[in-house]
């Protein structure tokens, strides 16, 4: 009867009720770990229930930030791939120096929102992803509202276990040991995230898009800062190392290898910038008094020690197939 119906139905639903019923055969069959959802190019496809996310999702927000809220759902599925570039590149573009500041205000909304009720580890992950890349990627003006943002809801009173932007250290995911394993892995990365915006008023440097260069402001400055910042900068240096991917879930994923990549970017900032503070630190080292001498000495004895576990990191990393990733 079926056939019947649909051999009487006009060519043109014929083909549509043809490619509906193979989506969904396609989803059951991925459902059950049979097969993959791809296209006629082999290439992955969204899930139907992504699909139909996304879509309440933007029924559910003002007309106006409907495309940014799809975009924003798409880009944080379920799917374990990483974000897709189309998704995250429409988010950089609408908060973009020049834009609606209103709309870079709704995606960073709507980011806290997702991380404050967040269950499964893949979106977790893939929101941080975006977050992260929003920050190093973005204008000025973008940078402007996440600061006003965080501090925000620094100011308001929540308790000891709730889920805030990078603050998600009691969060877990233990549907299934995998999970928990990764879920893990997420809060480390979200530590990291947080140690890195603690230092955006004294090393701007770091928030730098790839392919733009700034002056490190270590560079030149005086010993009492450099006794300020470089310990903030080592403990920088330690939650890079701390997101090592030490088990082999964590290494086989393909969102946490493209997330590495991120984070391999970022730390060769870091390792830039810690050289020469360093460097700055020994000229200023004999004209200090006593007293910043022996706090000098401290930092460059760890600077040392954190120069091999960044090694031992790249090696890991490398294994992993981090650096394979085509990152932003």
């Amino acid at each position: 009867r079926r056939d019947d119906a649909v051999e009487t139905m006009p060519i043109r639903l014929q083909k549509k009720a043809t490619r509906v019923a193979r989506a969904v055969v396609e989803e059951m069959n991925a459902m059950r770990g049979v097969g993959s959802r791809t296209d006629k190019h082999g290439n992955v496809k969204t899930s139907l229930w992504d699909h139909g996310k996304a879509k309440v999702a933007a029924a559910s927000v003002p007309k106006e930030f409907a495309d940014a809220q799809t975009a924003f759902v798409k880009a944080t599925n379920l799917d374990d791939l990483p974000p897709k570039e189309k998704h995250v590149r429409f988010l950089l573009a609408l908060c973009a120096d020049g834009g609606k500041p209103k709309d870079a205000v709704f995606v960073l909304e709507a980011t806290a929102r997702q991380i404050r009720k967040c269950t499964h580890w893949r979106t977790m992950l893939k929101t941080h992803v975006v977050l992260h890349r929003l920050l190093m990627e973005s204008g000025v003006e973008l940078k402007r509202e996440f600061f006003r943002l965080v501090e925000f809801l620094s100011r308001k009173t929540y308790g000891p276990k709730e889920q805030m932007l990078f603050n998600i250290r009691y969060w877990k995911d233990e549907s299934t040991p995998d999970a928990q394993e990764l879920a893990g892995w997420t809060r480390t990365y979200a530590v990291y995230l947080e140690e890195v915006c603690a230092l955006h008023e004294h090393v701007p440097q770091l928030f730098t898009a790839p392919g733009r260069n700034q002056e490190n402001a270590l560079r030149n400055c005086d010993i009492d800062r450099l006794l300020t910042v470089m310990p903030l900068l080592q403990t920088l240096a330690r939650r890079i190392t701390d997101c090592e991917p030490k088990s082999a879930v964590v290494r086989k994923n393909a969102v946490t290898k493209f997330t590495l990549s991120l984070i391999l970017r970022d730390s060769f900032k870091v390792y830039h910038v810690m050289n020469e503070a360093i460097i700055n630190l020994v000229d200023k080292y004999f004209d200090s008094s006593k007293v910043q001498a022996a706090k000098g000495l401290v930092i460059f004895k760890k600077y040392l020690t954190q120069i091999d576990d960044l090694q031992r990191f790249y090696k890991t990393c490398e294994e992993a197939g981090a650096f394979d990733q085509s990152g932003p």
